[in-house]
């Protein structure tokens, strides 16, 4: 499977048609014990190395230990792995925002190839027993 680097964009359509808009609710990633470790691959080599901030079905947000600002629409392969055990997953991903924050960026993504599937070691995460649901902006508490 190829994947572009950051510098090559491939078109991801607008936030209006959904694509890069959260429409499934995230869950926060607890980072006790070194979180879920991230990658980025691009070109058969890791470009980007990170956590896992938050997640979906659809899409993830990384917190990645370079300040880079990424190209809307790139391309790559996100290798998942929990700090702790030997589980690994690789799904293909686009960008779809970057924000650098100091030595570091918040990014994005949208698992272009459709929605993770089940019987994985994130479902714990994603059924919401490992992690906290996230309001949607602007919510109130209850």
């Amino acid at each position: 499977m190829g994947f572009r680097s950051a510098g090559q964009a491939l078109p991801v359509p607008s936030t209006a048609s959904g694509i890069c808009q959260r429409t499934i609710p995230r869950r926060i990633i607890p980072l006790t014990a070194g979180g879920i470790t991230t990658e980025l691959w691009a070109g058969g080599d890791p470009q980007h190395h990170g956590v896992l901030w938050d997640l979906s079905r659809a899409g993830a947000c990384l917190l990645t230990h370079s300040a880079v600002e990424f190209l809307r629409g790139s391309r790559f392969e996100l290798v998942l792995r929990p700090a702790i055990g030997i589980a690994e997953m690789r799904i293909p991903v686009a960008t779809c925002w970057s924000q650098p924050d100091g030595s570091q960026t918040f990014l994005g993504v949208h698992f272009y190839e459709g929605l993770l599937h089940s019987g994985t070691f994130l479902d714990r995460l994603l059924e919401g027993t490992g992690a906290r649901a996230m309001r949607p902006f602007g919510a109130r508490a209850a």
